[in-house]
């Protein structure tokens, strides 16, 4: 008698168990999708995954080829490149943290934290090269845009010289591409999204 008593109370904790687990999971799954809901439609790029919101840009207005998100705050701020899909540094990073090797440059962009958000990463030479303007009298940034404190300097990129070894690529602002000893010492800037540098670079 006594078994069939310690049954039906096995079978009543289940029971209760499985009453309260079913609606919890069916909660955990809504706030997962709806978390994600703000990739549908949109490049990723565009909507930033934030704690379950997404990044709201605002156009800049002086060149609405970019987006941004802090107007008022640089030092905390990104920016959308719309040409490419590319989210940038508002603020270079070597601007506060300083010139550093090649090879640091990297590790540095690899722990960088921006709105919530890591996956950044040392752009390759093509992909700093977009923010080139050609249609001016200078190789300069684009007339308008709303990057801050990004002077005539060397700027590394990811992409090593093929062929040497000891060199990569960098972009100088107001003139072109040029090549440095990845142990000399040089600006670099931080970007998201895109496909990275080539392999074997």
């Amino acid at each position: 008698m006594k078994r069939y008593w310690r049954l039906i109370g096995l079978g009543l904790l289940v029971i209760s168990a499985l009453v309260l687990f079913v609606p919890f999971m069916a909660h955990a799954q809504y706030l997962y999708f709806n978390a994600w809901r703000a990739y549908d439609d949109k490049p990723p790029m565009w909507n930033i995954y934030q704690g379950g919101a997404a990044i709201q840009w605002v156009t800049w207005v002086s060149n609405p080829r970019f987006a941004v998100t802090n107007p008022r705050n640089a030092s905390d701020d990104i920016v959308l490149d719309k040409a490419t899909g590319l989210v940038w540094e508002r603020l270079p990073q070597s601007v506060t943290l300083g010139q550093l090797e090649w090879s640091d440059s990297i590790e540095a962009c690899t722990r960088t934290e921006h709105q919530g958000v890591m996956g950044w990463r040392l752009p390759t030479v093509e992909e700093l090269s977009t923010l080139l303007e050609l249609q001016g009298p200078k190789r300069d940034l684009p007339y308008g845009h709303p990057f801050v404190q990004v002077g005539d300097k060397f700027y590394w990129t990811s992409s090593a010289r093929i062929g040497y070894a000891s060199q990569a690529y960098t972009v100088r602002f107001g003139f072109s591409v040029y090549t440095y000893l990845k142990t000399s010492y040089q600006d670099y800037w931080c970007v998201r999204g895109g496909t990275g540098p080539t392999p074997g670079c």
